[in-house]
């Protein structure tokens, strides 16, 4: 989250930023392998440099991407950017957004013994669209913190999504 003057712009990686980045250095490795082998066959060595160049190749789109949602006097204003040329754009009027909804992604990592969800945050707007100010944010904790903070930028109130009621909460109260 970073304030320039009266805009507040919260930037996001991709998720699997940090993944494709061991991508190309196990790529990079390959080919370095590869080379020492191609002493004793040359077949291996072009093989060997194809993986490597696919998995560059796949790696290098997520490490040049950006989300970025900017928050500004009158706006709430959402851009994918790739490469460093903006290519999506999404944008609803600051005042008419009613309220700020956490929501679990569905996806829960196990580390080190510990379950990890993942949430997303929206900003639900008055016509019915919804901005994602941020997703796959790690545990509870960060982004009840971080939609707090956005809550008392736009001056809006925040809410946790309602869950659908189960049909073990029906058999305990019946």
């Amino acid at each position: 989250m970073e304030i320039c003057g009266a805009t507040t712009i919260i930037r996001q990686r991709p998720i699997l930023y940090d993944f494709c980045l061991w991508m190309m250095g196990a790529s990079l490795l390959i080919v370095i392998i590869a080379s020492v082998i191609s002493i004793i066959k040359a077949e291996f060595y072009l093989f060997a440099f194809g993986v490597a160049f696919l998995i560059f190749a796949l790696a290098i789109p997520t490490i040049f991407s950006m989300k970025e949602v900017h928050i500004t006097r009158d706006y709430l204003i959402r851009k994918n950017i790739r490469f460093g040329i903006l290519r999506d754009i999404e944008q609803v009027r600051r005042n008419s957004v009613n309220e700020l909804v956490t929501k679990s992604t569905g996806y829960t990592i196990y580390v080190g013994g510990q379950a990890r969800k993942y949430y997303n945050l929206f900003a639900k707007s008055e016509c019915g669209r919804d901005i994602l100010i941020a997703d796959f944010i790690p545990g509870f904790g960060v982004v009840e913190q971080l939609r707090k903070r956005v809550s008392l930028i736009i001056g809006r109130r925040a809410r946790q999504a309602k869950k659908s009621p189960s049909r073990l909460d029906s058999l305990e109260k019946g």
